[in-house]
Formats: structure tokens, sequence, C-alpha cells
């Protein structure tokens, strides 16, 4: 059984370290960045704003229909500013590929600099 697999059904990686947590909180770092600079800029630009809003709202609803669990990993919590309910069940590795929150976040960087 491949990692995504054992992570969909909630048996995936229950332990966070020091280099996991580092780089949720790089992403949370340049998320809120670029989030504050979208948002400075809604007053002149609305159109970007609810664009940038929309993309986060279509990538995060691809992750739910992928991963039933989504919300249990901590990653996606920055796109929204939420907090998780930290638990035995709590995920704390990104998703990979185009599913990855780190990536996705990497892209906003370039179309919104």
């Amino acid at each position: 059984m491949d990692e995504i697999s054992k992570n969909v059904m909630g048996s995936g990686p229950k332990i966070d370290s020091l280099e996991k947590k580092s780089m949720r909180d790089a992403v949370r770092s340049k998320f809120n960045v670029i989030s504050s600079r979208v948002t400075k800029r809604a007053r002149e630009d609305k159109e970007t704003f609810n664009r940038f809003q929309e993309e986060i709202f279509d990538f995060f609803s691809s992750l739910e229909k992928e991963y039933p669990n989504v919300r249990k990993y901590l990653i996606t919590h920055i796109l929204f500013g939420s907090g998780p309910t930290i638990d035995g069940n709590s995920v704390y590795d990104d998703f990979t590929g185009k599913h990855s929150v780190k990536k996705f976040v990497d892209d906003l960087e370039k179309k919104y600099p």
C-alpha cells in the first residue's frame, strides 16, 4: 500500500517532526505574505482578490474529493487560517504532486507577485 492510500485510510504518519513543522511554518509564512499582498490590493482590484479566493476554494475542494480525511492534514488549515483539532488522527505530512499544499502556495506566489 502506498503512502497516499495509507493516509486516505487514516493510518498514515502520525508523528510530527521538526522538519515537517518547519516546512508547514514556512508555507504558512509565505501564504500569509501572499494573502496580505492580495488583500491590500483588493480595494483597487477586486477581480484579482476574487480570483485568488476562488483558487484557494477550488484547490481545497479538489483535495476534499480525493482525500475524505483532508481536514486531518494540518497543512490544509493554512489556507483558511483555521485551527485543526490535533489528536491521534492528525496527519502531519503534505500531499504529493498536484495535491501538495506547498506546491500550490509556491504557484500562488508566482501568480500574485
